[in-house]
């Protein structure tokens, strides 16, 4: 027990040097909203009310469970439900681990989540790292009845644009890389009829 703690205190210290040297910013495939829409098995807006980090099956990674009631099953979700779905990193006893650019949660906080199950029977994850997570944004000037406001955080991320290498290939390449911008927030209401409609769905 005291081997494999000191161990991943060692990845932990490699880990945080590595995210120090390259601006604490993870690669990945840029994704559309209707990109997101289309590769989600779930999606769901609703609230977190309960969060629980545990360590991975090998013992060397911090992973979160996160619960999420639903209030509007967009799709694969049931509103009155609980939702479960895994992040990579978290807290157990006084030690952290971070992975940059992964979508965090707060409980008691509302968000939009796209997730997917990465094999057969597995967990539910974060679609595209923190791309999959539309959170709530509270703005000064809005009403009591105002729709909330929802975009994603992408401030640890570095957007990587990809195209086929051939027309016949099953092979990409990435043809750009790009620091994204502050996203401007949108009302909920139009984001989840976006998504709806990219999945051909008739609302409800």
């Amino acid at each position: 027990m005291i081997r494999r703690a000191l161990l991943v205190l060692l990845l932990f210290v490699a880990v945080l040097t590595t995210f120090a040297t390259t601006a604490s910013a993870t690669i990945v495939v840029k994704l559309s909203l209707e990109e997101l829409a289309q590769r989600s098995e779930v999606i769901a807006y609703g609230e977190v009310i309960k969060q629980e980090s545990y360590w991975s099956e090998d013992g060397y990674a911090i992973l979160t469970r996160v619960s999420l009631l639903v209030d509007d099953g967009v799709v694969g979700a049931e509103a009155g439900k609980t939702l479960e779905f895994v992040t990579l990193g978290g807290s157990i006893d006084g030690l952290a681990q971070a992975i940059a650019g992964e979508a965090a949660f707060r409980v008691g906080e509302h968000a939009l989540v796209f997730l997917e199950a990465r094999k057969p029977g597995g967990d539910l994850n974060v679609v595209g790292m923190a791309q999959g997570k539309f959170a709530v944004i509270l703005l000064p000037d809005a009403g009591a009845t105002d729709p909330p406001m929802v975009a994603p955080n992408l401030g640890n991320l570095t957007l990587a644009a990809i195209q086929p290498e051939t027309s016949d290939s099953n092979r990409s390449v990435v043809t750009a890389l790009e620091t994204p911008k502050e996203v401007e927030p949108r009302p909920l209401t139009e984001v989840i009829a976006q998504v709806r409609s990219a999945r051909g769905i008739v609302a409800p």
